[in-house]
C-alpha cells in the first residue's frame, strides 16, 4: 500500500470513530432491583447516547451520582420517560450540548449539569415543579432555558454565573427564586417578576447587567436582606446590576416600598438598594433612614453626591463597591463603623465629610477587606477642629487612606477653580480690575479676567458700592450691598 492511500485510510478510520454514537455497552447498569439504575459511563464514550425506557425488562428510573461526570466527548443524551431520579453531579462537567429533562423526574440532586462548558440549551418538561440547587452553575455557554408552566421553585445558584444565558422566561407560576439563582447572568433579560412571587433571595439577580427596571409585586415578602436595622445581613436580590435604573414596588406590598425608583423597607427606615444606573447625580436619603443594606450603592455610575441623615450608624459591607461615580459623601455624627470593603474601588472619590468623631475602620491594605481599597490617594476626610484629634489630627491618614483636612469655605472651593497663581486670598485682585476676589465671588464673576460693566465706586470694610451701566446707554444703576 502506498503512503497516500495509507494516509487516506487513517483519516477515514479516525473520522468514523469521532462520529460514532455511544451505546449501552458504555454504561455500568445496576439491574439487581426492581428498576434499572445507570451507575457510570465510560469516559471515552462519545456522540449521542439514547437510554431506553427499559433495560432487561426493568424500567430505567435513576441516574446515579456522577454517572456521566467528566465525559467530555458525550454531546447528547436522550433520557427515558420512565426516569424519576437524577442524582448529584449526574451530568456535571460533561460535553453535553443540549438536554431535555423529562417531566417524570420528581427527585433531583444538586449540581446535575454544573460546569458543562458546551451546554447551550436545557428544557425542563411539564411536570417538573422544582429546579435543584446549582443545577447548571457555571455552564458558561448556556444561552437558553425552557421552563415548564407549572414550575414553583428555582433553587439556590441554579444558574449562577451562566454568563451567556439570555433566554429564560420565568413562568407566572413561580413562587420562590432562591439566593444567587441567576447571579452573574449578565445577559439575562428579565421582562417581569412572576405576579405571585413570594421570594427572590439574596443576590438572586446580582450582576444581571441586562436588567434595566424591576416591578416588585404586592406578594413579595423576601428580597434578600434581613430587615432588622441592627443586624442587616446578605444583599438584595438586585445588587450590583450595573444597568438597573429603577425598582418600583406595588404600593400594597406589606414588606417593601420605593421612592423615585429606590428600594426601601415598608417603614422606609432601611434603604435596601439604590439602582446602579439611577439617573440622579445627587441624593439625600430620607430623614427616616437609619440603616443601609449591604451593596446598597454597588456599581453606581451617575450618583456623585450623597448625604445621609442623623441616626445612621453603619456603612455596611460593600456599600459603595465599584461606585465609580461617587465623589462626595456626607456622613452624620451618629456613624460608628465603616465596614470592611465598604469603599472598595471608588476611583473618583474626592472627600467624605464626617460630622462626628472618628468611626471604626478596617485597614488591612492589600486585600479587599480594608474599608478603603482602591480609592484615590488624594481623597480627603473632612472633619471639624473639635473632632480632628480622633482622626489622628490634620494631615494624618484616616484608615490608612483619607487625608484628614478641615472644612473648606465655599469661597476657597470656588477660588480653586480659577488659575490665579498664589493670589487666592479674599483681598487679592489678580486681574487688576479694581474688584477683589471676595467681591468677584459675591458677584459670580471671573477673578482671573477683568470684569466688564461694573464700575467700583467706594469700598468701606464689608460695604462695597459700585455702578453697572445698563444696555442701550441708559442711565447707570447705583447699588450698595452689605
Amino acid at each position: 500500500m502506498n503512503a497516500s492511500l495509507r494516509s487516506a485510510t487513517l483519516t477515514l478510520v479516525f473520522g468514523t470513530f469521532s462520529l460514532s454514537a455511544a451505546s449501552l455497552d458504555d454504561l455500568t447498569i445496576d439491574t439487581s432491583g426492581a428498576s434499572a439504575i445507570i451507575k457510570d459511563c465510560d469516559p471515552n464514550a462519545s456522540g449521542t447516547l439514547i437510554i431506553p425506557n427499559t433495560i432487561e425488562n426493568k424500567p430505567v428510573t435513576t441516574i446515579g451520582a456522577g454517572a456521566f461526570q467528566s465525559c467530555p466527548n458525550l454531546t447528547s443524551i436522550q433520557l427515558p420517560t420512565t426516569l424519576t431520579t437524577i442524582n448529584t453531579f449526574a451530568f456535571a462537567q460533561s460535553g453535553i450540548q443540549e438536554i431535555t429533562i423529562p417531566g417524570t423526574v420528581t427527585s433531583f440532586g444538586n449540581f446535575i449539569l454544573a460546569q458543562c462548558a458546551s451546554l447551550t440549551t436545557v428544557t425542563f418538561e411539564e411536570g417538573i415543579t422544582t429546579i435543584p440547587d446549582a443545577c447548571c452553575g457555571f455552564a458558561t455557554s448556556l444561552t437558553t432555558v425552557n421552563f415548564p408552566t407549572g414550575l414553583s421553585t428555582i433553587g439556590a445558584s441554579a444558574f449562577a454565573d451562566c454568563a451567556n444565558l439570555e433566554n429564560a422566561e420565568i413562568p407566572d407560576s413561580v413562587l420562590t427564586i432562591e439566593s444567587f439563582a441567576f447571579s452573574g447572568c449578565a445577559k439575562l433579560v428579565l421582562n417581569n417578576l412572576p405576579p405571585n412571587l413570594q421570594k427572590a433571595g439574596s443576590a438572586a439577580f446580582r450582576g444581571c447587567n441586562a436588567i434595566t427596571s424591576v416591578d416588585v409585586p404586592a406578594s413579595v415578602s423576601d428580597l434578600g436582606p434581613i430587615l432588622s436595622v441592627t443586624g442587616i445581613r446578605e444583599v438584595s436580590a438586585f445588587s450590583c446590576c450595573e444597568n438597573l435604573t429603577e425598582i418600583n414596588v406595588d404600593p400594597t406590598n406589606q414588606t417593601y416600598s420605593s421612592i423615585d425608583g429606590v428600594l426601601y423597607n415598608k417603614q422606609q427606615n432601611v434603604l435596601i438598594q439604590f439602582p446602579a444606573k439611577n439617573p440622579a447625580n445627587s441624593f439625600t436619603a430620607p430623614t427616616t433612614v437609619i440603616a443601609v443594606g449591604n451593596e446598597a450603592f454597588c456599581e453606581i455610575s451617575n450618583l456623585a453626591t450623597l448625604t445621609f441623615p442623623e441616626g445612621l450608624t453603619l456603612i455596611p459591607v460593600g456599600c459603595f463597591k465599584d461606585a465609580t461615580s461617587l465623589e462626595t459623601l456626607s456622613l452624620p455624627s451618629t456613624i460608628e463603623t465603616l465596614a470592611p470593603s465598604s469603599f472598595l474601588n471608588c476611583p473618583n472619590l474626592v472627600s467624605i465629610t464626617f460630622a462626628g468623631s472618628a468611626p471604626e475602620v478596617f485597614t488591612q491594605q492589600g486585600d479587599d477587606t480594608a474599608t478603603f481599597n482602591n480609592v484615590p490617594q488624594t481623597a480627603q476626610a473632612i472633619v471639624t477642629p473639635a473632632n480632628a484629634a480622633s482622626y489622628g489630627g490634620y494631615n494624618a491618614l484616616f484608615g490608612d487612606r483619607l487625608i484628614v483636612t478641615s472644612p473648606s469655605s465655599g469661597f476657597s472651593n470656588w477660588m480653586a477653580t480659577f488659575s490665579v497663581g498664589s493670589q487666592t486670598e479674599a483681598t487679592d485682585d489678580p486681574d487688576n480690575d479694581g474688584k477683589s476676589n471676595i467681591i468677584e465671588y459675591f458677584l459670580g464673576t471671573d477673578p482671573s479676567l477683568p470684569t466688564q460693566g461694573i464700575i467700583p465706586t467706594t469700598q468701606n470694610n464689608s460695604t462695597y458700592s459700585f455702578s453697572h451701566s445698563q444696555a442701550l446707554n441708559t442711565e447707570g444703576l447705583a447699588i450698595t450691598y452689605k
